[in-house]
């Protein structure tokens, strides 16, 4: 639940969209998507980096997508990880799939 202070920009984008596009939401949105752009880029001008701030309007459409890609995660139990897929298993661990798991064996 915490996750909308976090990523408040996509929230505020769904705010602005379930207002309908009037004053309120697109005020919400507009404050939010200033406030991240302007944190973020004191941030970045401190720790001089000239690359971070040239991809700076960039910022939101990253935070959109970061919102999708963990529900994503929440749903997956794959993942491919430097070409070897592994599985979650129940307790949380991460395990290699062997390809003799991956066919299709005749049950006895």
């Amino acid at each position: 639940m915490l996750l909308i202070l976090i990523r408040a920009v996509p929230f505020a984008i769904l705010f602005a969209v379930a207002r309908m596009g009037d004053l309120l939401g697109l005020g919400v949105l507009g404050i939010t998507v200033g406030l991240r752009l302007l944190t973020s880029g004191i941030i970045l001008k401190e720790l001089k980096d000239a690359e971070g701030l040239k991809s700076l309007y960039l910022l939101p459409l990253r935070d959109i997508f970061g919102l999708i890609f963990f529900a994503l995660a929440l749903t997956k139990r794959t993942v491919v990880w430097r070409g070897i897929k592994y599985k979650l298993i129940n307790n949380g661990k991460m395990v290699p799939i062997r390809k003799e798991e991956l066919k299709i064996r005749p049950k006895i």
